[in-house]
């Protein structure tokens, strides 16, 4: 073979062979570092809206700490043929050993505190473009340490922090806004290769006292002036977003130009000293705590594009009087108006859940509107948590009614009403349950009226606890489940019970310290009555416990000083320690022989105490167990009776028979009264 044709052959064959193993070995080498990367890497890749995964995006969300992570840690551009665009929150925070990192151009985000915590990193090397950088991404890390001696913190195209230290007051703008011949020496100039700012890249600078934003930006970051408490005056120029707590604690930020804003993230202004504010007509979200304690705020506009207003958008705004919401409003968050002065309030036309804590605290509210029901099936169908807790000058509230006279509402949560200034109430026919404290502390409440054929079956504990000016209430026949303490504290004077078979129970605490409660007839469908039911009832005189009653509990009685007499019924087997303690105005008592035990102290201190009536014998009586002295009524009664076997019809002066010679407690000695 001559050399020109081995040459036409052997050099394409030799062309090919390179060209296929520098294909071979890239992939090789690719998959090798892939690998590589992986035994130290966490990430995430995206899935588009088809499911599609093939070359989407990766997100690095953590490294292995169990693993042996290199100290100078390169991240790759691509994950398993992911591009890597991004570093999650905290991917790389709390690393002990990481002193290095090189990025690759593809990543253009960086989330919260992503190299938080590293004590030993001082070196991050990255030459791309970033399009965000979350907050404190180098937050108690070496990194910082080794810029400290910097005026301008950067990070790539970023201003990660503004490190002057300024000790007189000072108006912050761009170096490119200059004006020939002014001050210099009350400005801090932004320089001119700063094209970004990180998240709170001015944050606590007290000597701040103003801020004219550079020409062309338009957003401010999250945290960028939070905490320059002495900010006076702001010129936002061209911005349209501001993000979360930008301006929160600027306690003296009283005025802002909102007008081309269309985006207030939460917090924003968050304890600013703002007092009047129009918003721009195309906001649609008042975002969570935007305007919180913003104590001297009294005039703000709200747009007819909003929608939501979020969880404390205004909470804490005691000099807002008024705020009008149009019909487009749909949500309004928890503690949206806590403790504003707001007077009155009108309910879009499609909220259909007074949320939690809503008005709570709200001392100035004195009327309340809810929507009417419309053709739509609108309407209020829910009232959470404490929603008008406190609201003392609220005295009254009227649930709208559907086509059927029904009013919309099913649901009122604990505390709803709790402290609040109503007056009268009725409870709507679709509540099945009142829910604890919905009443509690409600000193002005007088009426409380119920659907004889409602949805009402519990009472849960607390409900009309402290209800002081209330005196008589009379609950219907569908209430099957009381909780405790329902009236503690409360100025109830007459309550009719309800006498259906599933009502058995009164739980403990039920009338404890009812001051004004004289008399009171408990329904025979009673089976118990928990402990200090009546505890602290001064001027109980009357009662009539039903005949199913077993147990006379722990301190039921207990300081019901007015008391003068009383029947066990004939069914209780036991008295319950302190039972009548300190009934001092007790001076008869009828105790049937089903009776066995009576426990510690049931009627210590009842010195007028006359006659006891027994219902059985003597030798009955002297098999009681007693747990001591003072739990035997024998301590201070001057008479002892038991029954006349022989007793018919005769009169009642002869159907006791009284017994002079009976045992004290625990001995065997026989005496005498």
């Amino acid at each position: 073979m001559n050399k020109k044709k081995f040459c036409k052959i052997f050099f394409p064959i030799l062309g090919t062979a390179i060209f296929v193993a520098g294909v071979y070995w890239s992939v090789i080498e690719f998959a090798l570092k892939d690998y590589q990367n992986i035994g130290h890497i966490q990430f995430r890749y995206i899935v588009d809206e088809d499911g599609n995964s093939i070359g989407t995006p990766a997100y690095i969300t953590g490294v292995k700490k169990e693993s042996k992570y290199p100290s100078t840690f390169e991240v790759p551009s691509k994950l398993l043929g992911h591009p890597v665009v991004g570093i999650d929150a905290d991917a790389f925070k709390n690393l002990e050993r990481l002193k290095k990192v090189i990025l690759p151009k593809t990543v253009e985000v960086i989330g919260d505190e992503a190299f938080a915590a590293c004590p030993l990193l001082t070196d991050v090397v990255f030459k791309g473009t970033l399009k965000s950088v979350g907050n404190d991404i180098f937050a108690k890390s070496g990194w910082l340490d080794a810029h400290s001696d910097q005026e301008w913190i950067t990070f790539g195209n970023f201003l990660y922090k503004y490190n002057g230290n300024n000790d007189t007051d000072f108006i912050l703008k761009s170096e490119n806004d200059k004006i020939l011949g002014e001050d210099e020496s009350k400005y801090v100039y932004i320089p001119s290769s700063i094209t970004n700012f990180a998240s709170g890249a001015f944050a606590n600078q007290t000597h701040l006292i103003g801020v004219e934003m550079p020409k062309g930006y338009t957003v401010i970051e999250r945290n960028m002036f939070k905490g320059c408490q002495n900010l006076k005056s702001v010129e936002i120029n061209d911005v349209t977003t501001i993000q979360q707590e930008a301006f929160s604690g600027c306690k003296e930020l009283s005025s802002i130009d909102l007008k081309n804003v269309t985006t207030i993230g939460s917090g924003s202004f968050k304890g600013a000293a703002l007092e009047s504010v129009t918003l721009n007509e195309e906001i649609t979200t008042i975002n969570q705590s935007a305007f919180e304690d913003c104590k001297n705020l009294y005039s703000i506009n709200i747009p007819n594009n909003v929608t939501s207003i979020g969880n404390d958008a205004f909470a804490g705004d005691i000099s807002l009087t008024n705020i009008e919401l149009s019909d487009n409003v749909i949500e309004i968050g928890n503690r949206a108006f806590k403790g504003t002065g707001i007077v009155n309030f009108t309910f879009p036309k499609y909220v259909d859940t007074i949320n939690n804590e809503l008005f709570l605290d709200a001392k100035s509210l004195t009327s309340v509107v809810l929507p009417s029901v419309g053709k739509d099936n609108t309407g209020i169908r829910a009232i959470g948590n404490a929603a008008f807790k406190n609201a003392e000058k609220l005295t009254s509230i009227k649930f709208p009614k559907d086509a059927n006279g029904v009013e919309t509402i099913k649901t009122i949560s604990d505390a709803a009403f709790e402290g609040s200034g109503i007056k009268s109430i009725t409870i709507p026919k679709g509540i099945s349950l009142l829910s604890t404290g919905t009443f509690r502390n409600c000193k002005s409440l007088e009426e409380v009226n119920f659907y004889e054929d409602g949805a009402l079956k519990t009472i849960n504990s607390e409900c009309f606890s402290g209800t002081t000016s209330l005196k008589e209430i009379k609950f219907p026949n569908t209430v099957e489940l009381f909780y405790t303490a329902v009236f503690k504290d409360s100025g109830v004077s007459k309550v009719e019970l309800p006498t259906n078979r599933n009502f058995t129970t009164i739980n403990k605490f039920f009338f404890q310290n009812c001051i004004n409660l004289k008399e009171i007839t408990i329904p025979e469908n009673v089976e118990t009555i928990e402990e200090e039911t009546f505890k602290g009832c001064v001027n109980l005189t009357n009662i009539t416990l039903g005949s199913k009653v077993k147990m006379i509990s722990l301190s039921l009685f207990e300081d019901a000083s007015s008391l003068a007499s009383i029947k066990i019924p004939n069914d209780a087997t036991s008295i319950g320690q302190n039972a009548f303690k300190n009934c001092s105005s007790l001076e008869s008592i009828t105790i049937p022989n089903k009776v066995n035990s009576i426990g510690a102290d049931a009627f210590k201190d009842d010195e007028a105490l006359e006659n006891v009536y027994y219902e059985g014998t003597v030798e009955d009586w002297n098999k009681i167990r007693f747990v001591n002295e003072y739990s035997n009524p024998m301590v201070y009664a001057k008479h002892f009776f038991i029954l006349n076997d022989s007793y018919e019809e005769n009169s009642e002066s002869e159907k006791w028979i009284e017994v002079t010679d009976v045992l004290m407690p625990n001995s065997d000695v026989s005496v005498s009264n």
